[in-house]
């Protein structure tokens, strides 16, 4: 399945969710802030995926590959805020999120916020090569 295969089925997923248009839905879309998805949605999302694609995402999917690497007091500091070496993880395995959104000040309950379709689609790509 190409790249663009793999992201037309997720927007036309999106849609069904949403009832939103396909024309207005892109591969940096915001799924929260731009096409107003809330917690249930991704959730719906999750398993819409799995279904479609066969693929398993776990819930600490994106997060989850920082803290098999390092300590969580290096990954978030004692205010709750993620850690520069945090971020700059972040930075390299989801490229999709803007570099200019990964910074200072942000949680790890804020990463939800960010996530694109592109996210998405790079994940199932990744997991449907493995499989």
């Amino acid at each position: 399945m190409t790249r663009n295969e793999i992201e037309n089925e997720l927007k036309n997923i999106i849609e069904d969710i949403l009832g939103e248009e396909k024309e207005n839905i892109n591969s940096t879309s915001l799924l929260i802030e731009e096409l107003g998805f809330d917690s249930l949605d991704l959730l719906d999302l999750t398993f819409n995926i799995e279904e479609k694609f066969k693929v398993k995402i776990g819930s600490d999917e994106l997060s989850g590959r920082a803290k098999g690497k390092f300590k969580q007091s290096e990954l978030v500091d004692e205010k709750g805020f993620l850690t520069d070496l945090s971020l700059s993880e972040l930075k390299n395995s989801i490229p999709e999120i803007p570099a200019d959104k990964l910074v200072h000040g942000l949680r790890e309950n804020d990463i939800p916020k960010l996530l694109t379709i592109g996210v998405f689609v790079r994940l199932i790509e990744d997991k449907l090569v493995k499989a």
